[in-house]
């Protein structure tokens, strides 16, 4: 076998369990601010890996490199690789249940948009720097009172931009910000 077929694994495996521990972190930093963050009708929010890296480095990079000289053969029939961070699960959770296949439209746009808030409170911590939220045509998904409770989230937090095409609805949040209009390519305060 030549030298660089052996040297690919054990380098491919030394990187991925670093993203590996690295992103279980960021995910617990994540979780975390999930469960103090915007939660509509009280639903627990969580994010997942699957599968869970091991406690350390070292015995993440063992793992991986068993499952690496395991799949080999596999692999190569495959054509691709068949194990590593990159195929890990991200499982979105919802009252403990798999987002994918059981959360209403409406219960997968607050997770989303959960998860966004979340973010920046993460970003904020490891950065000491706020971020500005862009929230994108908001009211199409949400029933009015999860759109007005993640607004008044986002104020809480910083700054936002929130984009939608129902004025009215802009309108609502005038005692939260400011309101502007777009038309004719300018922007205007309303």
């Amino acid at each position: 076998m030549p030298r660089e077929e052996i040297r690919q694994p054990k380098v491919f495996a030394e990187l991925a369990a670093r993203v590996r521990l690295r992103r279980a972190a960021y995910l617990a930093r994540l979780g975390a601010a999930l469960q103090d963050g915007f939660r509509p009708s009280r639903e627990q929010y969580a994010v997942t890996v699957e599968p869970s890296p091991a406690s350390d480095e070292l015995a993440e990079r063992e793992a991986l490199t068993e499952e690496l000289r395991r799949l080999t053969p596999r692999e190569r029939l495959a054509g691709r690789s068949l194990a590593g961070p990159h195929r890990d699960a991200i499982r979105l959770l919802v009252d403990g249940r798999d987002a994918a296949v059981e959360a209403s439209a409406g219960q997968a746009r607050s997770l989303l948009l959960a998860l966004a808030l979340a973010t920046l409170k993460v970003y904020e911590e490891e950065t000491g720097r706020t971020a500005v939220a862009l929230l994108d045509d908001l009211d199409s998904e949400l029933d009015p009172d999860r759109a007005s409770d993640l607004c008044a989230e986002v104020v809480r937090r910083g700054q936002a931009f929130v984009t939608t095409a129902h004025p009215h609805w802009a309108e609502s949040l005038r005692p939260l910000g400011h309101v502007f209009q777009v038309a004719a390519g300018e922007v205007r305060c309303a």
